[in-house]
């Protein structure tokens, strides 16, 4: 093993181990590890803004800021997020990010899905005689309600297999494997996950709670304190208070998302519906909650909240647990991360 892959793979052991709950610093007070050499301290790291999908704009980009684009995703810098939560109920963190990574602007789509989960079960890039071994298994087909709205009912299996499909039919390395073989088929053992391998994969629950604050401190939502309708695509309920009694949740219209709510289900709503947050994240929480990375022995976990979950489902550092290994939903999804640099 390579000195920059164990440092690699003990940075994501470090980010991993790291105790998260809600809110986040700015960042301002912990300098990222991997500036440009033009950058002068302290100068703020521009995250927020979307990236360019012209090849001419990325290179321009690239040249002047000094960091890789990937265009459809955003860069999340390191650093270290220390706060106190809106809520008692889930009490302070501290979040420490090792290493810059890069996180999808929105859900995976059911096109995308699609796209990818059709080329993982055909192959047809392999000669046929060796075709059966490099095609993909998936436990479903997912369902999405349109093209841009996230898919939805796939397993965390799936998820998994599908980040694979997606970085072999790009040509990077994918992330999992199991008994050193490439994820590809059904499998009861849980996958080991290679984060200094170039593909994609889930993000831990630390990289999704750092990227969903947006940079903001204390606050319960990406976006501040309150949450309504004009946020984002969950379920409104009557009087959803904090521990001083105070309302947060303020939207005018109650129940499911008034202009998502038609048959058939899920209720999701396109991707980009909403505002993004401070990072370009648009429905990291609401919409669909979206499958995190778990290692062996932890239970799998969904993050952000969806169209069914009510506000304090949709608060930042809340989760929901799901631990049988052919558990699928309507309200879950996912998003995909890479490294920097990559």
């Amino acid at each position: 093993m390579s000195v920059q892959s164990f440092l690699s793979g003990f940075a994501f052991f470090l980010a991993v181990a790291a105790t998260a709950a809600e809110t986040v610093t700015d960042v301002k007070t912990h300098e990222p590890i991997d500036v440009p050499a033009n950058r002068k301290a302290g100068t703020p790291v521009e995250l927020s803004k979307p990236l360019p999908a012209d090849p001419a704009a990325v290179e321009k980009t690239e040249k002047q800021t000094g960091f890789v684009v990937r265009p459809g995703m955003a860069r999340i810098s390191s650093g270290e997020n220390v706060g106190t939560n809106a809520d008692h109920d889930i009490g302070s963190y501290r979040i420490r990010m090792f290493e810059p990574f890069h996180m999808d602007l929105t859900e995976v789509t059911w096109k995308q899905w699609n796209e990818v989960r059709e080329w993982a079960m055909k192959r047809l890039d392999v000669a046929e005689s060796e075709r059966p071994f490099f095609v993909y298994e998936f436990d479903g087909p997912g369902i999405g309600k349109a093209d841009d709205h996230p898919v939805v009912s796939v397993t965390w299996f799936d998820s998994l297999r599908w980040c694979n499909a997606r970085s072999e039919k790009e040509g990077l390395t994918p992330c999992y494997t199991v008994g050193g073989e490439i994820l590809r088929r059904k499998a009861e053992t849980p996958p080991d996950c290679n984060p200094s391998s170039s593909g994609y994969r889930l993000p831990t629950v630390q990289e999704w709670t750092y990227a969903a604050r947006g940079g903001l401190i204390g606050k319960r939502f990406p976006w501040g304190e309150t949450i309504s309708h004009d946020n984002a695509n969950y379920y409104s309920a009557v009087e959803m208070r904090d521990a001083e009694g105070r309302l947060y949740d303020v939207s005018k219209t109650r129940g499911c998302h008034p202009a998502y709510a038609s048959e058939p289900f899920p209720f999701t709503s396109p991707v980009k519906s909403f505002p993004p947050n401070a990072y370009g994240l648009y429905d990291i929480v609401g919409n669909v909650a979206e499958w995190a990375w778990s290692p062996k022995g932890a239970s799998r976990v969904a993050c952000g909240g969806s169209w069914d979950a009510d506000a304090r489902g949709l608060r930042n550092a809340s989760t929901s647990v799901h631990n049988g290994p052919g558990e699928r939903d309507d309200t879950i999804g996912f998003r995909t991360v890479r490294r920097a640099g990559q």
